[in-house]
Formats: structure tokens, sequence, C-alpha cells
């Protein structure tokens, strides 16, 4: 064997060896590239709940406030009856602007979207809600009102 061949022998094993060593490489980014998505959606996820859960704190304590502060119900010249109107749209709204802004997980807006509807079901919302609606934002507003009208075409027509 030659000098030569000898040398293109070794280049060829170092090539080799090169490439194995560049795959394996890769692969070792592969994996940890994988792991630090894993870990980005978890925090994701986790930071999501806890706005939902800080926001759903917030609305509670502030509809607590409206429902048994009769002073403020009488500033704003409200009855009982028509704060607790409020209360139920400004929660069905919190949980409406936290799924836009996708702050709460699938799971959880399914049941609030469930909720959203037991609450637009009450006679309670069905009479106010005409004299409500324009307090709320219009995209808001709007998804209430297709809300509505896909259980009036769900419900039968009353005899």
């Amino acid at each position: 064997m030659s000098l030569a061949d000898r040398l293109l022998l070794i280049y060829t094993i170092a090539s080799v060896f090169q490439t194995l060593v560049v795959a394996i490489s890769l692969a070792f980014i592969y994996v940890q590239a994988r792991a630090a998505r894993i870990n980005v959606e978890q925090f994701e996820k986790t930071t999501r709940l806890n706005l939902y859960l800080e926001h759903k704190h917030e609305t509670m304590s502030i509809n607590q406030l409206l429902l048994n502060d009769p002073d403020l119900r009488q500033h704003f010249q409200l009855s009982k009856e028509e704060l607790l109107v409020f209360v139920l749209l400004n929660h069905c709204e919190t949980a409406f602007r936290l799924h836009m802004g996708e702050g709460v997980a699938s799971e959880v807006w399914a049941s609030q979207l469930a909720l959203i509807r037991k609450v637009l079901a009450s006679n309670l919302i069905k009479e106010r809600w005409g004299m409500v609606r324009s307090e709320y934002a219009p995209d808001f507003a709007a998804f209430l009102d297709a809300l509505r009208a896909e259980a009036r075409e769900a419900s039968p027509p009353a005899a």
C-alpha cells in the first residue's frame, strides 16, 4: 500500500468519523431543543392557569363588593337583582377575555362556556340583557348574542 493510499484511507476514516460526530451532535441538539420546547409549553400553560385564577379571584372580589355594599348599589341606583346581572355577566366577560387572549386551557374554557350558556338561559339575564348590552364591549356583546341565537335555534318553539 502506497503512502497516497494510506493517506486516502486515513482521510476516509476521518470523514466518516466527522460525519458520525456531526450526526450525534445534531441528535443531541434535537433532544435538547425538544426538551426546551416542552418546558416552555409547560411554563406557558402554568402561566395561563395562574393568570386565569388571578383574574377569577379579582372578578369575584369586585362582584362581592358590588353585591354586599349597599352604598355602592345606591350610587349606581341598581337593585340587588340588577347587580346580580352585572356580576354574572362580568364573570362571563372575564372568562371570554381570558379565552380570547389564550389565557385559559381548553378544558377550562369548555367548563366556562357551559357556565356562560347556563347564565344566558336564566330568566334574569333573558329579561335584562337588552338593557345592559350597551355596557359591554362590542365583541363580548356579539359573542353573547351569537350564543343566545344558537340557544334559540336549539330550543323548540313555545306553544
